[in-house]
């Protein structure tokens, strides 16, 4: 009995190269399937002067103004005072207090700790020194403490500021702020948080989504197209549909303000819609 064999293993080659590639075909295409239209988004954590910033906050290195090279914030060494702070806080427990103070704690929990682990009191007593006059100097007093286990630790000025790798204006600050306070709580920051005065209003974003929403679409004939997005006329673009918006707002009487630039126009087109516009047909295919 003759049986037939392949000429050579080529044939083989091929036929299990065709298998492999149905394979991939059908797994590009469920992947098509579910794939979702890619829009721009926005980074912000990627930019610059955010990166700068967060490093800043968690006291780590990072490049200051005019390229200079600001170090991390590291604990310094202990005092040797005559109050003997560093028998009663050993540089574990400091280290352990620096890291949690540095690395877990934001910007206003480190004002908030600041605030609780110093007092304030009336100076005792006042040394004659020279012609300074009494109005200058200082009327108060203050007292550092480390928090270990849930106590309060008394250590002098330059052992908690040595812990915290902190400066003694910006105790000070602190200090300030807490006397001003309601019941000596300190409030949040409210540097940046005012309200831009560019920021549109919903009513002028909602303008800019109705007259985008005005133009018809249709769906794509393409059967490989699985991206649910819509398309709109070849003949228009994103320069010529906010030229109309422009011109409809004048219309309407819309104050210059509340008319929102081609880039602003462009941006909430790309970020907000799955929109985008049909290929003009060859005259080949006429």
């Amino acid at each position: 009995m003759n049986i037939q064999l392949p000429n050579s293993l080529d044939e083989t080659q091929i036929d299990r190269r065709k298998a492999v590639k149905s394979k991939q075909l059908k797994k590009s295409k469920t992947l098509r399937e579910h794939r979702e239209p890619l829009k721009r988004t926005k980074h912000p954590e990627l930019w610059k002067v955010n990166i700068k910033k967060n490093a800043r906050l968690r006291g780590e290195e990072y490049i200051g103004v005019g390229g200079k090279i600001v170090p991390a914030k590291t604990m310094g060494p202990p005092c040797k005072c005559r109050m003997h702070c560093s028998e009663k806080v050993d540089e574990a427990a400091r280290e352990e207090l620096h890291n949690i103070f540095w690395k877990t704690c934001n910007w206003e929990q480190r004002k908030q700790y600041v605030a609780l682990s110093v007092k304030e009191s009336p100076k005792q007593r006042t040394r004659c020194r020279g012609n300074v006059k009494s109005e200058h100097r200082r009327q108060v007093t203050f007292t550092y403490s480390l928090l270990l286990k849930g106590e309060f630790i008394t250590v002098c000025k330059c052992m908690f500021l040595s812990t915290f790798a902190l400066s003694e204006k910006f105790v000070r600050h602190i200090m300030d702020k807490k006397r001003i306070s309601p019941g000596g709580i300190i409030g949040p920051d409210q540097r940046g948080r005012h309200t831009p005065k560019t920021k549109k209003s919903e009513n002028v974003k909602d303008r800019v989504r109705e007259h985008i929403k005005s133009f018809p679409t249709e769906k794509s004939t393409n059967p490989m197209d699985c991206t649910e997005k819509n398309y709109l006329d070849c003949r228009l673009s994103i320069a010529a549909m906010h030229k109309l918006y422009i011109s409809k707002c004048k219309e309407d009487g819309i104050p210059e303000s509340d008319i929102v630039k081609e880039s602003y126009y462009r941006e909430m087109f790309k970020t907000e819609f799955n929109l985008g516009f049909k290929r003009a047909e060859s005259k080949e295919n006429n």
